[in-house]
């Protein structure tokens, strides 16, 4: 009788185990029944983020990202916003090339830029009119708080779409190319790159969708969307499993694995970790 004991022990302890895992921080979702189209709605639930992960995730200073950035583009000094930064690429749009990952907090952008870590989580984006009419590019405004994506949503039973969100009190239009739209089928695919609609699909697009607006508590972020198909399985990755050099600014202490950052002598004013304070020039 001591083999069928034990083996009625190990099955209880699989059972506690696999409850306890339903009450983790791995969450699976799955929609039972007959093939239909995939739909896209409101994600449902209390928004929660280890509180740690949170603390540890929003900047103390915008000027952490003055030394790393500067390879990548170029920081100008606007009388209204400040410090803004500029890509290298005059052709970069944020939020166009990466992928989408279901988190605790909601989509989350991983980009495929070495610089999307910060881009595409703190701060916001302004588009900057050229000499000549349609021609233009993108400009980032560094922020403290980090989100899984700064963007605005529409989504419909088929497609879902996001732009990037200007900065609070900007009343200038943002372009119809800022809009990204993919079917609703591609949107957790391995890459949005190539998958999302032509420039001419936008004006339609926008028309047949609706506005997505959720925030999660206190106001941190902005919640994306929740996708679902029937028949399909959705894993919400935590945030710590991520990799920070994507999805996050780390401190200089936590970094281990990660590639020490390139000393340089480019320091914004009021810098936490130097007591120099010069502002950041072009490389």
């Amino acid at each position: 009788m001591r083999c069928p004991t034990r083996f009625l022990l190990l099955l209880a302890a699989a059972a506690l185990a696999l409850g306890a895992c339903g009450t983790g921080r791995y969450i699976e979702v799955r929609v039972a029944g007959p093939a239909r189209a995939p739909m896209a709605r409101a994600a449902q639930g209390a928004v929660e983020i280890d509180e740690d992960w949170r603390r540890a995730s929003d900047v103390p200073h915008v000027s952490v990202f003055y030394d790393a950035l500067a390879p990548y583009g170029t920081w100008e000094l606007d009388r209204e916003l400040g410090w803004i930064w500029s890509p290298s690429d005059v052709h970069y749009a944020p939020y166009a090339r990466g992928r989408w990952v279901e988190t605790e907090a909601g989509p989350t952008f991983l980009a495929d830029e070495p610089f999307g870590w910060a881009v595409a989580h703190y701060g916001r984006w302004l588009w900057r009119d050229g000499a000549r009419p349609g021609v233009g590019r993108w400009a980032w405004v560094p922020g403290t708080r980090w989100g899984p994506a700064w963007v605005a949503w529409r989504v419909s039973d088929e497609h879902v779409g996001w732009r990037a969100l200007p900065p609070a009190g900007w009343t200038r239009p943002l372009p119809d190319h800022a809009w990204h739209f993919v079917a609703a089928r591609d949107f957790l695919g391995p890459s949005v790159s190539g998958r999302t609609y032509g420039l001419s699909d936008v004006p339609w697009l926008v028309a047949s969708s609706r506005p997505h607006e959720r925030e999660a508590e206190e106001a941190r972020f902005v919640v994306g969307p929740e996708v679902r198909f029937s028949g399909w399985r959705a894993y919400r990755v935590p945030l710590g499993r991520l990799p920070p050099s994507q999805v996050r600014w780390v401190p200089r202490w936590e970094r281990g694995e990660l590639r020490p950052a390139r000393r340089s002598i480019r320091v914004g004013p009021d810098a936490p970790e130097r007591p120099a304070r010069r502002a950041p020039v072009r490389p």
